[in-house]
């Protein structure tokens, strides 16, 4: 991550989440079935191998043995090192996240698209081509949601103001205007606008009630999704 240094006020604390130690335990749950994985593996291994010292154990089929147990166990300890004393800061006018080898500062008018990769896991795209991940601070969704609420308020009115002079608002494969909604090279009237409220299986449904078409779309795919939710209603404002 691109660390933003100079001085920024980022205004009022929102909220504050920090890894705990519950959260860190929890994670290396993966550990204890990929070691049982490893070990059954090679035992399968050295039996193949020495079938005549199944009983009796070389030396360098023991070491062999060990090499994936104690590779688990070292990426076991860097993510949790990694990991350990991780803490997200959101703001009225930005956020900053602390982690083990750097203090980033971020404010929501650098964020140029924020792609949703899941409940918990939020990519902030700034303006200037850098990457922001947030993820793993807590197991809820509220860090996701916030951010998209803090994001938005920033957002809405640009993107109103554009729809206002006539211009278009991009969405990977959706393009938003004061008439109509194109996805995919389809051109949809906003009568005809049906957008399901639900992600189902990562997906944003769009029905055209014209032709009863449905068009489906990767939420990967898709970035500002809180934006585009927020501006259907008034894209086809006259004022």
């Amino acid at each position: 991550m691109r660390a933003y240094r100079e001085p920024i006020d980022l205004g009022p604390v929102v909220a504050e989440y920090r890894r705990t130690l519950a959260i860190n335990l929890r994670s290396l749950g993966w550990i204890v079935p990929a070691l049982m994985v490893a070990v059954a593996a090679m035992v399968m291994l050295l039996v193949g191998v020495f079938p005549d010292r199944v009983d009796g154990w070389t030396r360098p089929a023991m070491i062999a043995a060990l090499i994936p147990v104690v590779w688990l166990l070292v990426s076991g300890v860097v993510f949790v090192v990694r990991n350990w004393d991780l803490c997200l800061t959101l703001c009225k006018g930005g956020m900053r996240q602390v982690s083990w080898r750097a203090n980033d500062l971020l404010r929501w008018d650098q964020v140029a698209e924020v792609w949703m990769r899941g409940d918990r896991e939020v990519l902030l795209r700034c303006t200037d081509g850098t990457e922001v991940l947030v993820d793993g601070v807590t197991w809820t969704d509220e860090p996701a949601r916030r951010i998209s609420a803090l994001t938005l308020s920033v957002m809405l009115p640009v993107a109103h103001e554009t729809l206002r002079r006539g211009g278009k608002l991009q969405f990977g494969p959706i393009a938003v205007t004061r008439k109509a909604l194109d996805v995919r090279g389809n051109r949809i009237p906003w009568a005809d606008v049906e957008l399901r409220p639900g992600l189902h299986r990562g997906m944003l449904t769009i029905r055209d009630r014209g032709t009863h078409r449905f068009e489906f779309i990767a939420l990967r795919d898709v970035p500002n999704v809180h934006l585009l939710r927020a501006v259907l209603p008034a894209s086809d404002d006259p004022g």
